[in-house]
């Protein structure tokens, strides 16, 4: 595996640094933490990346109940964007999928969607037509996320939003896990968010942070023991579960960084 060396901060750039948990580091500027280097892309995002089968990367997608999770998970996003913007047209990242693969599984799982195999600027996306443009889960695998986020906002309307989901490196959940962290991806997982640093990428970008929020997506299809793993507790009944990730949520524990911010006018 080819290894490339993140010799800058992904968030503002900055080169000094010092050593933080799990083999990270700490941006001395902004605080991000991010990894000391990352495998080469295109030896990662290859066939098989969405059947799990790309060696130690990727992820089974196909399997009915991740695909009743994501479903629960994607309507409860649907809802976050609702409640800042009213409805209109949207671009997900996804909607520009660079693997052929995944782009056509994508249609075959959302007829009439316009999906489009490339990166969103070269597939013929319209600059200043969207009312809203996210990227859920993409963020932490980028180099640049302050580029990556002004790339994003070139797409959306003015006072349109830009929406991005990544793991959150402040959850309890990372806490807990240590290193068996499983958003930790070594190599893989570039830059790892907080509530904090995700407002000064978002401001570093130009874009106004309009809420940020940290959710735990716990749904109906989570066994006892599922539940017990994603709040990271020894066991927790399901009547208390909703309550728990409240609680998590306001005081920023929350396994994701959920966030919302508007392209300036």
């Amino acid at each position: 595996m080819t290894t490339l060396a993140l010799e800058a901060c992904p968030a503002c750039g900055a080169r000094d640094a010092e050593a933080a948990e799990l083999g990270l580091r700490r941006c001395a500027a902004c605080g991000m933490v991010y990894a000391p280097a990352y495998a080469d892309p295109g030896e990662v995002f290859v066939e098989g990346y969405f059947e799990g089968g790309a060696g130690s990367y990727g992820i089974d997608t196909a399997h009915p109940r991740f695909q009743a999770f994501m479903a629960e998970v994607c309507a409860r996003r649907c809802a976050f964007i609702e409640s800042e913007t009213p409805v209109g047209s949207l671009l997900d990242v996804g909607g520009a999928e660079p693997m052929p693969e995944a782009a056509q599984l994508a249609r075959s799982r959302a007829p009439g969607a316009d999906v489009r195999t490339g990166l969103s600027q070269d597939v013929g996306f319209v600059e200043r037509s969207f009312d809203v443009v996210c990227a859920f889960h993409v963020l932490e695998h980028m180099p640049n996320a302050r580029t990556f986020l002004r790339g994003l906002a070139r797409f959306a309307r003015p006072g349109g939003l830009v929406v991005v989901e990544t793991p959150n490196y402040a959850s309890r959940l990372r806490r807990v896990q240590g290193e068996r962290w499983l958003h930790l991806r070594p190599l893989e997982h570039l830059v790892h968010f907080t509530p904090d640093t995700m407002r000064a990428a978002f401001a570093g970008a130009g874009l106004e942070p309009l809420r940020v929020t940290t959710p735990t997506w716990i749904v109906a299809e989570h066994t006892r023991d599922e539940l017990a793993a994603e709040l990271a507790l020894a066991r927790v009944p399901r009547a208390l579960a909703p309550l728990v990730e409240r609680m998590y949520r306001r005081r920023g524990v929350g396994a994701v960084v959920l966030a919302a911010g508007r392209v300036d006018g």
